[in-house]
């Protein structure tokens, strides 16, 4: 079975390159969303299995999308180049990835977060 995953990042170069090389790997990938805003309509629109979540999107965090995550038990995890941002205490306990990462290590991280039902 093929796993969906939400992809949120605001740099087209990076979202591009996640987005083909998941696909790659058997991913459907949803997004790139590069706005809160979009990325939360995607959930709407879309059912998805994992998210990987930029941080910093344009000055603004990816929080409220992790909380939706959260709350529909769909796990997620962080991707940041701006170490400046906390993450609040509710989110505390989330994965935060440092930019660059390898798309290797990002699947296996997802794999480990995602249950066998997960998808």
């Amino acid at each position: 079975m093929k796993r969906s995953v939400l992809v949120v990042e605001d740099d087209f170069l990076i979202a591009y390159d996640l987005k083909i090389q998941l696909e790659e790997r058997g991913y459907i990938v949803t997004g790139p969303a590069g706005s809160v805003e979009d990325a939360l309509a995607a959930l709407e629109k879309h059912d998805i299995c994992s998210a990987i979540l930029d941080i910093d999107l344009h000055g603004k965090p990816s929080f409220p999308v992790a909380e939706v995550l959260r709350e529909k038990g769909i796990p997620f995890l962080f991707l940041s180049g701006n170490y400046s941002w906390e993450l609040p205490p509710e989110l505390s306990d989330s994965l935060v990835h440092p930019k660059p990462v390898s798309v290797m290590r990002l699947i296996g991280e997802l794999n480990d977060l995602c249950t066998p039902d997960c998808c």
